[in-house]
Parts: structure tokens; sequence; C-alpha cells
């Protein structure tokens, strides 16, 4: 097996969520950390060969459930010590719920993105949806057009970058009025 390496950020999600949870699979990990389940499937495997985790056979619709030894608990808990928990945001929450769901509207991911920790308004889903919308690279594809006053437009994810979401963010430039252009953008740093 190849090891691959994951960010940090992940593995600590990862590690955060597996310690919480008394009995969990592949499916459920992926879910609570918005990643994708084959990268969810590496990491405990490895974790599997590292004796961090245990197999326990075939659980509900013929998945493979795992459960953290001590060993791992101990480990987990080691490493997180020190280490701030992840941020948790509106605008992360309706990222995993629109990676998480094909077809979409505000309202659907407005109700998938609430937790007890962030409340998430419909209009602050639709404010995020038409954010995605804009640009000549789009994250989202209008699948349904609103109706004003009956019903949202629906959506479909056609640009999954991965589990941070996309941001709206402000450039300086510089603009002379006499010209009625802009005389310097600035390169976007990576």
């Amino acid at each position: 097996m190849v090891k691959r390496n994951y960010s940090d950020a992940l593995q600590t999600l990862c590690r955060n969520r597996a310690g919480s949870m008394e009995v969990f699979t592949y499916f459920d990990l992926a879910a609570a950390v918005g990643a994708q389940t084959k990268t969810i499937a590496n990491i405990v495997q490895e974790w599997e060969q590292r004796e961090l985790v245990e197999r326990l056979g075939k659980g509900p619709k013929n998945r493979l459930q795992f459960k953290t030894t001590t060993k791992g608990r101990a480990q987990f808990a080691l490493a997180e010590s020190g280490q701030s928990k992840p941020s948790v945001s509106p605008e992360k929450n309706m990222w995993t719920a629109m990676r998480m769901l094909k077809v979409f509207s505000p309202e659907d991911v407005a109700v998938q993105a609430r937790t007890e920790a962030v409340d998430i308004t419909l209009e602050q889903a639709r404010t995020f949806c038409r954010m995605l919308v804009r640009g000549h690279e789009p994250y989202l594809k209008v699948r349904r057009t609103a109706v004003p006053g009956r019903r949202d437009a629906a959506y479909q994810l056609i640009r999954d970058t991965g589990p941070l979401p996309p941001r709206e963010a402000r450039v300086r430039a510089i603009y002379d009025p006499n010209l009625v252009a802009f005389t310097h953008v600035p390169e976007p740093t990576q």
C-alpha cells in the first residue's frame, strides 16, 4: 500500500471526530469532516496498521465499522493537546453540505448546514449560493431558475476544489478616471 501524506488540518479533524465517536465507518467519518470517502479509507487503514483503531466487522448497510483503541485514544489526545479546535463557520458548513448534496436549493443548504454551534439563515444560504455562481469560473451551475416569491433556484456543485470554502476577497487596484480604466491590478498570490 502506498503511504500518502494528507494535510495536518485534515488529519487533526479526522482524529478529533474519530476520537469522539463510539463506533464509525469510512462514510461516517467522511461526512463528519467533509472529505472524500476514499481519502478517509486511506487514513483509517493507516491507523489500523498502527493499531490506533480496530476493525469490528460489517454493520448496517454492509459497511466496515471501526472503534478507537486505547493506544489510539491516547495518541489522538496527545496530538490534540496544544492544538486549537478546528474553526466552525457558516460558510464551511454550507460548503460541506453542498459537497454532499447532488442538486440543492438554498433552503436545503441552510437545513443541512445548521448545527448546534452554527445557526444558518435562508438569506445567508442564498447569498453564499449567489456568490459561488458569479465569476468566469463559477462553482455552482443553476439547474432550475428561481421564481420570485414562489421558489428558490436549484443548484449543482460543478467545481469542488476541496474541504475549505471559497471566499470573497477585496483586491486593491489603481483606477485612472482620465483613462476610465484600471492601470494596475496586482497578481494573485498563492
